[in-house]
């Protein structure tokens, strides 16, 4: 299976996790304590605080397309919807 058929084919709970982890490479603990503050929308970035990473360094993930137009209500994180 391709990667990019994987959220498609995953458990509908899981397809937005999937597909943040799979578009900008963060990792579980980084997707799952997102907060729509660290969501830029405007200059299409999701910021990554130090203290938010698995490195201790904080760091700027872009936001493609298919997370752009990902809705609200779909969103991963305990904050983003």
């Amino acid at each position: 299976m391709q990667l990019t058929c994987l959220p498609a084919h995953g458990p509908a709970p899981l397809r937005p996790i999937i597909t943040v982890a799979y578009s900008t490479g963060m990792l579980q603990g980084e997707i799952f304590n997102l907060t729509w503050g660290q969501v830029d929308w405007q200059k299409g970035f999701i910021r990554l605080r130090p203290e938010d990473t698995q490195t201790d360094a904080g760091r700027l993930a872009p936001l493609n397309r298919e997370l752009a137009d990902m809705p609200a209500g779909h969103a991963p994180g305990p904050s983003w919807g």
